[in-house]
C-alpha cells in the first residue's frame, strides 16, 4: 500500500509543480 501511494504521490506532485511554474510564467 505504502509503495502505491508514493507512485500516485509522485506524479501528483510533478505536475503540480509543471503547473505551477507554467502559471508563473503566464
Amino acid at each position: 500500500m505504502k509503495a502505491v501511494s508514493r507512485v500516485h504521490i509522485t506524479p501528483h506532485m510533478h505536475w503540480d509543480r509543471e503547473w505551477y511554474f507554467t502559471t508563473e510564467a503566464s
